[in-house]
Formats: structure tokens, sequence, C-alpha cells
């Protein structure tokens, strides 16, 4: 099992509705996973957005077993993959964010992928 950061890096400039997201250092909006991995999501001190929540995508199958739920005293999120999940999944999930200096609420849908 293996633990996944998810950099939230900014807001992309030419689509305010669009996350800049990172794992390792690799701008992506598609994560690849293994059943009972853990995921997390942490935003970057200068990414210009103040808060996330995440939820599932209702039109999607949930490919997590717990969360992801918000870490107490943070505004970083944290999940595991179902161990038990038929693979391979997909599932796109919800980042509702709002950025700094604004009370409005944008959604952005990444996906993550689960594999063997």
């Amino acid at each position: 099992m293996s633990n996944h950061k998810i950099w939230i890096l900014g807001i992309n400039p030419e689509n305010p509705n669009q996350l800049i997201l990172s794992v390792k250092d690799k701008i992506t909006n598609n994560l690849n996973v293994k059943p009972g991995d853990k995921v997390s999501w942490e935003i970057k001190k200068k990414s210009g957005v103040a808060s996330i929540s995440i939820t599932k995508n209702e039109s999607s199958k949930n490919v997590f077993s717990k969360g992801p739920k918000e870490i107490k005293d943070s505004s970083s999120w944290k999940g595991t993959v179902d161990p038990d999940i038929t693979v391979p999944s997909n599932e796109l999930y919800t980042i509702h964010f709002t950025p700094k200096g604004s009370k409005e609420i944008h959604r952005y849908d990444p996906k993550i992928s689960v594999n063997n």
C-alpha cells in the first residue's frame, strides 16, 4: 500500500473552474492508485486557494472505503481506496474550492483510477 499526496498548486488562469494538481512533481488531473492505497490532498501556500471540500461525484463509482474527509484543524483531506474494490475502477470526484479573497465556490472534477 502506498501513500499518494495530491498538491493543489493553484487555479488555472485560463479556466477559473479548474485546479492545477500535482502528484510527485507532475501536473495531472488523473491519479493512478492500487486497492488499499491512501490519498491525501494538500493546498500549497501560494496556490490562491483558500479552502477545499471533496465529495463523491454522484454519476461515478466511489473507490474509497474511508473518506475522503477533512483532517481536523487543517485544510487538508485524506481518504483510503477500498482494499476490496474490483479493478480496474475509476471515479470522478469533486473538489469544491474557494479562491482566496472570494466567497464564490467553484467545482472541479478530477479522476482517480484504481489498477493492480
